[in-house]
């Protein structure tokens, strides 16, 4: 581990090693800005600056984040005996944080019934919650020892950062930089300067294994240098026909027993209120019947409904749709005896594309296709496009065709296929995924079954999409009915029905642009 590190300091199932790595990945500026503060003795100071991005939330908003986590993540943790509110002293949320919290990079310190509440407690754990969605977050356990100071969290140039302080004889020598799981150590040095050394992470087991860091990272589909970019090996495009051929692109709404329409048409009635079902979310129906949304307000007669099985239990579902913002999706939960936020999306392009799964189509340029497991948790997504541009040389227009890698919880199973990724991946952020250019044949080949059944998905939706009125109608005389519950696909690489995600699907959607 870096210099300056006691014993366990870092306890979790992550191994490192030492790798020659480029400053920028830790931003070159801010390792400058770091070790100038180092230099000049000013690093409380120079990092209260630079963590001013972050805001610290009171009491009220500690608890609602820790009650709202989903299946009480946070609260195992805090369940000690004898154990108070204040004992959870540090939540940090990134400064965009949304209503999910899946938007959040959520930080917290715990102080266990052997330590005392106290900035000098001995026995101090620091849990950090990082959305497991995003690429290189996962979940850390570090432990203090090498130093009494509360860990900084810093944003900048929009990369989050944990720093801690490394002391000798009460004097800060150097800093430990975390970016995600990789680690930076800066130390002072005998002769006045700063030693660097980078610690990467190889391998995850909190979610899967970790995917490689590559070289090729973009903000955004829009940024990808089309023109440039190399085509993807043999091996691989015989890798990726593997991963699409574990592929079963649903196109099925399938009716299912129709048990609660009791529970759905008081919900339309308003009967059922809506801030029961989409808690800590800002939907409700206001006083003259409107359906009011973060995002838009909607007569509810002016809004689309959709019955089918889209769990795949067998049983009919409520989606609510105005088309265009958004697409909520309303099961009942057995367990909770009521109506529940199965999952929700906020995207003028999703569409839904069958029992457990969604398809987000940019205007025909970026597609992305979304499964998802029976209780709502994400399971897979992979996407492709294909993209005009100009060839420079030739002054000729020509088309570029990309597939990504099939993003699921095992699928970083071989180090072959972790060495592929870093060679010829290009990693887009906004999507979380690796995209390789193949030939128009191979993409052809490759996407060939998600053409058809977004076809399908198209014609078959419309089966099931009723107006306000229809749907009433529609409820009103619908008979409990047998229907055999749908069978998914559960080889291997197609549904493993582990978690991916904890959190409602709405963050994993790229941007607008």
């Amino acid at each position: 581990m870096p210099k300056g590190y006691a014993d366990n300091v870092w306890e979790s199932n992550y191994t490192y090693e030492a790798a020659p790595y480029l400053e920028d990945f830790f931003g070159s500026e801010m390792t400058e800005y770091l070790s100038n503060s180092l230099l000049s003795n000013e690093v409380d100071d120079r990092l209260h600056e630079i963590a001013a991005n972050y805001r610290k939330l009171n009491v009220i908003e500690k608890i609602k984040v820790i009650m709202n986590s989903k299946d009480n993540i946070f609260l195992k943790y805090y369940c000690d005996e004898g154990s108070i509110w204040d004992t959870w002293y540090q939540i940090n949320l990134y400064p965009e944080v949304h209503t999910a919290l899946s938007d959040t990079d959520i930080v917290i310190s715990h102080v266990d019934k052997s330590g005392s509440h106290t900035e000098k407690a001995e026995n101090v754990t620091n849990l950090v919650f990082f959305n497991e969605g995003w690429q290189y977050y996962g979940l850390a356990i570090r432990q203090g020892g090498q130093t009494d100071t509360q860990p900084y969290f810093v944003n900048w140039e929009n990369e989050n950062y944990m720093i801690t302080l490394i002391e000798k004889n009460e004097q800060v020598i150097g800093m430990t930089v975390y970016k995600y799981c990789n680690v930076m150590t800066l130390i002072m040095n005998d002769s006045g300067g700063i030693d660097k050394e980078y610690w990467v992470c190889n391998v995850g087991s909190y979610s899967g294994e970790l995917w490689p860091v590559i070289e090729k990272v973009y903000e955004g589909y829009w940024e990808l240098p089309f023109s440039e970019m190399t085509y993807a090996q043999e091996d691989t495009v015989e890798m990726l026909q593997n991963e699409y051929g574990d592929i079963s692109f649903e196109y099925r709404f399938p009716a299912g027993e129709c048990k609660y329409k009791n529970y759905f048409l008081g919900l339309l009635k308003n009967d059922i209120h809506f801030d029961e079902i989409f808690e800590g979310k800002e939907i409700t129906i206001d006083a003259t019947g409107h359906f009011v949304t973060k995002y838009c307000t909607k007569d509810m007669k002016e809004l689309y409904y959709y019955l089918f099985d889209m769990t795949g239990d067998g049983i009919t579902d409520l989606c609510i749709s105005d088309e265009r913002e958004f697409i909520y999706v309303i099961s009942y939960d057995e367990e909770k005896k009521r109506l529940n936020l199965w999952n929700g999306f906020d995207s003028t392009w999703m569409k839904l594309n069958g029992t457990c799964a969604a398809r987000w189509n940019r205007e025909g340029i970026n597609q992305i296709y979304y499964e998802f497991e029976p209780n709502g948790e994400l399971f897979r997504m992979t996407g492709f496009m294909e993209k005009e541009f100009l060839n420079k040389e030739t002054q000729t227009g020509e088309t570029a065709y990309v597939v990504s890698m099939p993003y699921y919880e095992e699928n970083t199973d071989s180090a072959e296929k972790r060495e592929m990724m870093q060679d010829q991946a290009y990693y887009v952020k906004d999507t979380g995924l690796y995209y390789f250019r193949v030939t128009k044949e191979q993409y052809e080949q490759l996407t060939e079954a998600y053409f058809q059944a977004e076809a399908e998905a198209a014609q078959n939706i419309k089966k099931v999409r009723y107006t306000y009125d229809e749907v009433i109608s529609e409820l009103s005389k619908l008979k409990v009915t047998s229907h055999a519950k749908i069978e998914r696909n559960t080889s291997v690489g197609a549904c493993s029905h582990k978690r991916l995600f904890r959190s409602i699907f709405i963050r994993r959607q790229p941007s607008m642009k």
